[in-house]
């Protein structure tokens, strides 16, 4: 059963695609995959989407180098409180869509690592986070084509640094002028 799963080693060097890996784990409630070798993943789209029991993820060590999509990644892992991407770089990512949407528990992220300069579609990146107060780092939009409802129902976040917002970006995302700072 999938909820005794405590730990997952990947340990083929030559995956390059963990699309939708998790999806639907339904049981699963803690995940240790620290010591997999993701080198040459280039596709992280909805790995754990729909984990929604999933409480304790560790992806410390993660090599996201060369990964250029992570849309769906963490969407409706509604019970995960806490998520550490300190170890993520994200420089080669252009799709992040979803990539949080339905994080219900969570209060904080710390992006200070994510470097979304190259990220064209970033819509509904945070829809329905309505727990989430911090977003830690700077969201680039200079490359983003698509932001709609990217902060829909983030009632509560608060000083969210943006760099090259697109002129209509308060009538898109969904974030007011009270919750976030331009930054250069």
């Amino acid at each position: 059963k999938a909820d005794r799963i405590l730990s997952h080693q990947i340990t083929c060097k030559d995956i390059i695609n963990m699309g939708f890996m998790f999806y639907n784990c339904h049981d699963l409630i803690s995940l240790d995959a620290s010591k997999s070798d993701t080198s040459n993943v280039e596709v992280m789209c909805g790995m754990f989407n729909n984990c929604n029991n999933l409480t304790s993820l560790n992806l410390s060590n993660f090599d996201t180098s060369k990964v250029d999509d992570m849309s769906y990644m963490f969407m409706d892992c509604s019970s995960l409180t806490t998520l550490d991407l300190s170890s993520f770089d994200t420089s080669n990512v252009t799709r992040m869509h979803s990539m949080f949407n339905g994080c219900y528990d969570l209060t904080t992220l710390d992006l200070s690592s994510f470097d979304t300069s190259n990220v064209t579609t970033i819509w509904r990146m945070f829809y329905n986070c309505y727990n989430l107060t911090t977003i830690k780092g700077v969201i680039d939009m200079k490359s983003c084509e698509d932001c709609g409802d990217m902060f829909h129902n983030c009632p509560k976040l608060k000083d969210v640094k943006i760099k090259n917002p697109p002129d209509d970006f308060e009538a898109l995302s969904g974030l007011s002028k009270s919750q976030y700072t331009v930054v250069s």
